[in-house]
């Protein structure tokens, strides 16, 4: 008797760890804190999945830090996330990804991707036609870029982090890439820093447009009877 209670407890507990996450999905423009936002599953609690349809703008009044507990969830972005007027964070936490969609827009001052274990990394996720623009983001799980992501201020790839280019960052600060973390830059991906370059382990890799802009070290021209014969080093 103990031992069918005993895998009773069990197939009740494993029920609830799976049951179906709620969705929480904006309706109309506001803010993210006020009910009318949002369906009749209220204001967002921070674990659970997000939809922001396209032709929607919702305008943060908090930070915003997304927290799974054992399932996967997603924060589909297709219309605007938006600080507004204020400053703002969101923070991915592990087993979230965050998506932004075709004709999704966030724009946040700070954009934080935390690390996991394996798959359980937060994750982010930008679409052909989709856009960022953050004041500092930093990488420390998994991202792909496949939009146009700018950044006024600093790009971090942490020492946990790896992010995937194969389209636009334009980086007006400074880009770390810490030891360990991995930065792809994929053809036609273009990477433009404004600031510093830190690689410490190496983990720059570049089959696309390169960093721009590109140092030009030297520069030589000469005339040889009618034709030109021009040197340069990058």
């Amino acid at each position: 008797m103990k031992k069918i209670l005993f895998i009773l407890i069990i197939l009740s507990t494993s029920l609830n760890l799976l049951a179906a996450l709620t969705t929480f999905t904006a309706i109309s423009s506001g803010l993210w804190s006020v009910t009318s936002t949002w369906d009749s599953n209220g204001v967002p609690s921070g674990t659970g999945n997000i939809l922001i349809p396209d032709g929607i703008t919702v305008t943060m009044d908090k930070d915003l830090v997304a927290t799974s507990g054992n399932q996967q969830q997603t924060y589909t972005i297709n219309g605007t996330l938006t600080e507004g007027s204020g400053t703002y964070s969101i923070t991915i936490a592990q087993k979230t990804t965050l998506v932004v969609g075709a004709t999704g827009s966030v724009i946040v001052s700070t954009l934080t991707i935390n690390s996991g274990s394996g798959a359980n990394d937060g994750d982010l996720e930008v679409n052909a036609g989709g856009s960022i623009t953050v004041g500092n983001l930093t990488i420390d799980g998994d991202a792909t870029n496949n939009g146009d992501i700018t950044v006024t201020g600093n790009l971090t790839v942490g020492a946990t982090g790896n992010f995937t280019n194969d389209s636009n960052i334009d980086i007006a600060g400074d880009l770390t890439i810490d030891n360990g973390g991995v930065f792809t830059n994929n053809s036609p991906g273009e990477v433009s820093v404004g600031g510093a370059v830190t690689d410490t382990g190496g983990g720059y890799d570049d089959t696309g447009g390169g960093i721009l802009p590109i140092d030009l070290l030297s520069f030589e021209a000469q005339q040889v009877d009618n034709t030109a014969s021009i040197k340069w080093q990058t």
